[in-house]
């Protein structure tokens, strides 16, 4: 029987899911948008607005956290519970179980960073189209951290995908290297990369305008 445990990491991964579907079905509209236009400002007319995605995604990243929270503690109290009721037989773990759970634990863990990562990205995003040049700063730094973050992210996916590869040096090497580091988070750094070239632009053009007397 499935305990309560169990239900409620269950119930929130999936609650986590549902909205990441809903903020994709939200972005629809902008789809061509995104897959054709040039990386960052401006924003379509029609696109979202950046402060609701921005909470969206915090509120996904806390559901995703709070997840692996109980995922770990699940996992604490399993494996006190196999020392203390352990025969005196050893038996061989369950390697497709072990493989599953860890693949289930780094899924939470990369959903979370993922979401943490967009929510800065919108919070700067919004800051920088809706403070009426007040907020540049504030934009880039937001932006910056985003970019961070994604950086991390795809630096670790990278080292994941490129081990045990066993290739020498050279040319085929760095082709493979590029061929890892393509992919969502890629697309994701190359729009956060945009936004950060754009608000350090603004940010630089405004100190260097000279005063008047």
């Amino acid at each position: 029987m499935v305990g309560q445990q169990e239900r409620e990491l269950t119930d929130r991964t999936l609650l986590a899911d549902a909205h990441v579907t809903a903020i994709r079905k939200l972005l629809l509209p902008v789809l061509p948008h995104a897959m054709f236009a040039p990386p960052g400002p401006p924003l379509p007319a029609n696109h979202p607005s950046p402060a609701l995605l921005a909470k969206l995604y915090l509120h996904v990243s806390r559901l995703y956290d709070s997840s692996r929270a109980l995922f770990k503690a699940h996992a604490t109290d399993s494996t006190t519970s196999r020392r203390l009721f352990r025969s005196d037989k050893i038996e061989e773990p369950d390697s497709a179980e072990g493989d599953l759970l860890a693949g289930f634990k780094r899924y939470l863990k990369k959903e979370a960073l993922l979401s943490q990562a967009l929510a800065h990205k919108w919070l700067g995003v919004d800051a920088g189209e809706n403070g009426k040049g007040a907020r540049v700063g504030e934009a880039i730094a937001l932006c910056k951290y985003s970019q961070a973050r994604l950086e991390d992210m795809e630096d670790g996916a990278v080292r994941e995908k490129m081990k045990g590869l066993g290739i020498g040096r050279g040319n085929e090497k760095r082709k493979e290297e590029r061929k890892a580091r393509k992919g969502r988070v890629e697309r994701d750094l190359e729009d956060i990369g945009a936004w950060v070239k754009s608000y350090t632009r603004q940010n630089d053009t405004v100190s260097h305008i000279p005063r008047q007397y």
